[in-house]
């Protein structure tokens, strides 16, 4: 699957590397390459495109080609990244909501209908609060410190999966 990650902090990094190991064809859009960069990892070949997230074009023109928009931006550009979405007739996935229109119900619900329209998935909200993603994939922040490092890790684990793991099966075609 071809998969655009915006945002490549640590959560997005972290995440395109997962994904690229996973076999996916995987490039990152960040407003700061070179930041993105040192994330990712200097011998990291994932590919990072300068995207501002606050602009619908720039998303469409970075994530041109891509079946699945993951969004790792901050939850204020969520409507913006799910407008490229629609755009580029891209499934789409979020770790987090903006609430301010209504304190229970994310903002990203109001986009079902259209994306139901294009026969395309809408997976909001799969973030899970107060824990980061280095708390989450413990094997994955070990391998980044043995990197970094140049030693080896100690402990091998296996990776978690998300209980969402059906639904991005059925957006892939393929299982992870």
């Amino acid at each position: 699957m071809r998969i655009l990650v915006m945002g490549a902090g640590g959560t997005g990094g972290l995440l395109a590397r997962l994904l690229a190991r996973q076999g996916h064809t995987v490039w990152c859009g960040d407003r700061d390459v070179d930041r993105a960069r040192h994330f990712l990892g200097k011998k990291s070949g994932i590919e990072i495109v300068e995207a501002n997230a606050r602009n619908v074009w720039s998303i469409a023109r970075a994530a041109r080609g891509a079946q699945l928009v993951v969004n790792t931006s901050p939850a204020v550009f969520n409507k913006i990244i799910l407008r490229a979405a629609l755009r580029l007739r891209a499934h789409y996935l979020d770790l987090n909501s903006h609430l301010t229109a209504h304190p229970f119900r994310p903002e990203q619900f109001a986009f079902n209908k259209r994306f139901a329209a294009k026969k395309r998935t809408a997976l909001v909200c799969v973030g899970r609060s107060g824990r980061g993603a280095s708390e989450r994939f413990p094997h994955e922040r070990e391998d980044y410190a043995a990197e970094k490092t140049g030693r080896r890790r100690r402990i091998l684990t296996k990776p978690l999966l998300s209980n969402r793991r059906a639904a991005f099966d059925r957006m892939s075609g393929a299982p992870l």
